[in-house]
């Protein structure tokens, strides 16, 4: 069960699930959490094989397990080549619920390490429930029943006042979790909860009552590459959402700010303030013999290389595109096509023009070509793009 559909089904406790095939006379209106009536285990004999086979995957930087979308490697490719759907592609499912024994407030995201271990983040959105959020926190769980084995919490938003959005769930190779939020970032010992390290974070020109590192990446050589999203300067509203909210409103994001780390020490190895906000994740791609780092502005799509001998982060100013047409706003993360970068438009919305993607040749950022695959907004409509574009990396 990915990340997504927790955020939309799970406020206060965590929700596990299983489809399955159903013949056409199974009982639809019976209650998927009546009739599983208690812990869902998946099917264990598929246990061992999706495992041995992830482990065949190489995820440079990061634990190599079924992770979410978003936390599986530093392309966010979503691509689950090792993932079993256990119900039919062309006929009836039926999916059955089980409520999770402990409560997991303002579910964001979830990941996982060997079979059997759910780590859940938590705390960082209001919900209808916990309107002012105590987060956030880092669970382990139970996979099957949901039961808490360990909780950390990072922050008090109601104590300490700073702005807290959500924030990505990163595990190691050696199986523990770098996490940041607000401007801080920690190592997490992964079998324990305990915190082994920590550091600040440079916010730039931001005001540091306005920052959220929710972007972190790790590139190939293992060096954690962060970028922070910005609040609306002004705005008070927590969780990620203030950032359109308060958008809307007409308030300015101030500049984001990329940064390197060592993911050893925590170490700030450099920092590269970006010339607009970045409010999208970025992703981190090999290019020739270089690390490249590829990231949708506000404005602008570019391309950003970290240099670990050097130690330095730059901007490759030949890959700075300004590709939105007039009434476009902002870009999703961005989505490696073969030799292209693809990009969707409208990470904020817009009730003007209707989200476009658009493709970058890599070699050659003239190359640009756009195409409106919802066509035109109409009149009271608007534009809103989720956080990244997918790719079938076999048909790219």
């Amino acid at each position: 069960m990915g990340s997504q559909m927790t955020r939309r089904i799970a406020a206060l406790s965590i929700t596990l699930s299983v489809a399955i095939a159903l013949p056409p006379t199974a009982n639809a209106a019976e209650s998927n959490l009546e009739a599983a009536n208690g812990p869902i285990s998946g099917n264990v004999t598929l246990y061992a094989e999706e495992f041995a086979c992830q482990q065949d995957i190489s995820t440079p930087g990061y634990y190599s397990s079924l992770n979410g979308a978003e936390i599986a490697d530093a392309q966010r490719s979503g691509i689950f080549p090792c993932a079993t759907f256990t119900g039919s592609h062309d006929g009836p499912n039926g999916v059955f619920a089980f409520r999770g024994v402990d409560d997991y407030p303002g579910i964001s995201y979830i990941n996982n390490r060997k079979p059997g271990e759910l780590y859940i983040v938590g705390g960082e959105f209001p919900t209808p429930d916990d309107p002012r959020q105590v987060g956030p926190y880092i669970a382990k769980a139970d996979a099957s029943t949901g039961k808490q084995m360990w909780r950390t919490y990072l922050e008090n938003a109601n104590i300490s006042g700073r702005w807290i959005g959500n924030a990505n769930l990163n595990i190691l190779p050696n199986g523990n979790i770098a996490f940041a939020w607000s401007h801080f970032i920690v190592l997490i010992h992964g079998d324990t909860g305990l915190i082994l390290k920590t550091n600040t974070l440079p916010h730039g020109e931001a005001p540091i009552e306005d920052v959220n590192f929710k972007h972190l990446t790790i590139a190939p050589d293992g060096t954690l590459i962060l970028k922070d999203q910005t609040r609306p300067v002004g705005c008070t509203l927590q969780g990620t959402m203030a950032i359109i909210t308060c958008a809307k409103e007409g308030m300015k994001s101030p500049n984001s700010v990329l940064v390197a780390v060592d993911p050893d020490t925590l170490e700030v190895l450099d920092q590269l303030n970006l010339p607009e906000p970045a409010p999208s994740p970025h992703i981190v791609v090999p290019y020739r013999d270089k690390i490249a780092i590829y990231m949708g502005m506000e404005n602008t799509a570019g391309r950003f290389f970290w240099d670990l001998a050097a130690k330095k982060l730059s901007a490759d100013e030949t890959w700075q595109i300004k590709p939105l047409a007039e009434g476009q706003r902002a870009m999703t993360a961005p989505t490696v096509v073969g030799d292209w970068i693809a990009i969707q438009t409208n990470g904020l919305f817009s009730d003007k023009k209707a989200s476009s993607v658009i493709v970058i040749h890599q070699d050659d950022a003239s190359k640009v070509e756009t195409i409106f695959p919802f066509g035109e907004l109409e009149a009271h409509q608007w534009s809103f793009a989720p956080p990244k574009i997918g790719a079938d990396l076999k048909t790219a």
